[in-house]
């Protein structure tokens, strides 16, 4: 008989929470653990979800229960935080983007194959509506020949400050803003888009 698998979030800021509503909701996956260095944050998981909380990550990477770790911290711990749990032999998803360039990536990949383990990105926008239809209707070759594709994101939400924050504060920001949280998502889905005439 299958049995869930058990993961854990490190990390428990607005996409951490999320995370941790994505697994409850997925029959087959069981969120059995997080951490926050925030008591608020993890008074708060552990009251919605009903999972253990941990005041370190290190703490978390070494629950034994756990198989997969998803990393959601900033965007420039990514690297630091996938090899640790690596290293504690949890398979990973990390938030994207994985890391802060190629090599950084690599990296990551690198070390999950010598140890057999398992690393996926979340790409949650390869599943919004307007991708799926305009990858069906380049499939279905609805508008013939495609020469160009354009492609843009506009936001003007004041509701997700984290990762606006260091910009509008001057802070040092490893990996860009607006680039690392959207950007790439748009690059990725032209390349996925202009791959399809390719195959």
């Amino acid at each position: 008989m299958a049995t869930d698998i058990k993961l854990g979030v490190l990390g428990l800021g607005r996409m951490g929470f999320l995370h941790c509503e994505y697994i409850s909701a997925t029959p087959g996956l069981t969120l059995a653990a997080a951490s926050s260095r925030s008591r608020l944050l993890r008074n708060s998981a552990e009251n919605k979800f009903s999972i253990r909380v941990y005041s370190s990550h290190d703490q978390l990477l070494q629950d034994s229960d756990l198989q997969w770790i998803v990393i959601s911290t900033y965007s420039d711990q990514h690297k630091l935080w996938a090899l640790k749990a690596l290293s504690c032999g949890k398979s990973l998803i990390i938030e994207k983007p994985a890391a802060l360039n190629g090599k950084e990536a690599e990296g990551i990949f690198s070390e999950a194959a010598k140890r057999g383990l398992k690393v996926t990105v979340h790409q949650n926008r390869r599943w919004d509506q307007d991708f799926l239809l305009v990858s069906r209707v380049l499939e279905e070759n609805l508008l013939g020949e495609v020469y160009r594709i354009e492609s843009r994101y506009t936001d003007f939400s004041t509701d997700w400050p984290g990762w606006k924050h260091p910009i509008i504060s001057g802070l040092r920001c490893p990996g860009g803003v607006l680039w690392e949280q959207r950007e790439q998502c748009r690059l990725r889905e032209g390349i996925q888009k202009a791959g399809i005439r390719q195959k």
